[in-house]
């Protein structure tokens, strides 16, 4: 039978150190209740289309952002400021 070498005591690769931070997520959780004939149309129709609930909701809730903006009020400010331009 062949000798072998021994076999060292220490690791061979350092261990993993924990001051590297973990990547953020990309995607987080989000729940909400939906009508039940929803998500059974909802089911229905990702099995169809050959996708997921997933990018099926992301891309409702992109098109749904899309049709209504965000529109933040104006500030005192800037109105007193066109106020005195007119």
């Amino acid at each position: 039978m062949p000798k072998y070498d021994p076999v060292p005591e220490t690791p061979q690769l350092p261990a993993a150190t924990s001051s590297v931070p973990k990547p953020a997520a990309k995607h987080k959780p989000m729940t909400t209740d939906v009508p039940e004939d929803v998500q059974q149309a909802l089911r229905l129709a990702v099995v169809l289309h050959g996708t997921t609930i997933k990018a099926a909701v992301t891309e409702a809730l992109r098109d749904w952002i899309a049709a209504h903006p965000i529109q933040l009020p104006t500030t005192p400010v800037a109105q007193e400021a066109s106020n005195q331009e007119a």
